[in-house]
């Protein structure tokens, strides 16, 4: 399926460095593909953008969220905020989340992972990453998953340890 018009124009806009915020919460449902060429164009050394938001229903699943996280990891990225609130993301998208986190180039300081189906486990590989020496992260809004005490718990106790625990449950 092509990429539609006015997707390709944002997207135009993140690679020429125009853009400093790509923010596609408005739609409701990019297609993995659309989602794929939004972060080839975070990978663009001209790209400026440093807030992304793909609230509802926009992250392009699994594929998609590994294509966002592969873009977060890219050294030209200056990604500092991202916003994947209402997305479906389970454990298997926590966890390529929780890895880039550790990674020395990602500069994520603020993520939202609010109304998503994220479970303890994907929870506690979060909280993991908070602990790394490399993860830079500040604000973390991860509330309305299926996480119980227990992965609220690790994360309270990881963002805790970083700082003074911003976290929403």
């Amino acid at each position: 399926m092509p990429i539609r018009r006015y997707i390709q124009e944002i997207i135009d806009g993140v690679k020429d460095g125009t853009s400093t915020e790509a923010s596609f919460g408005f739609l409701d449902g990019l297609q993995t593909d659309e989602v794929i060429a939004i972060a080839e164009a975070l990978k663009d050394p001209r790209c400026r953008v440093t807030l992304l938001n793909l609230e509802n229903h926009n992250s392009g699943g699994d594929e998609g969220v590994k294509a966002i996280t592969e873009a977060l990891k890219h050294p030209s990225s200056e990604l500092l905020s991202v916003y994947l609130g209402c997305n479906k993301i389970g454990d298997n998208g926590a966890k390529l989340i929780a890895d880039v986190l550790k990674n020395p180039s990602c500069k994520l300081l603020s993520l939202c992972l609010e109304d998503n189906n994220i479970g303890d486990e994907g929870a506690k590989l979060i909280a993991e990453s908070l602990k790394h020496k490399n993860c830079k992260l500040t604000f973390l809004r991860i509330d309305s998953n299926y996480i119980t005490d227990e992965g609220y718990m690790a994360l309270r106790e990881a963002m805790w340890n970083r700082f003074t625990g911003k976290i929403t449950k």
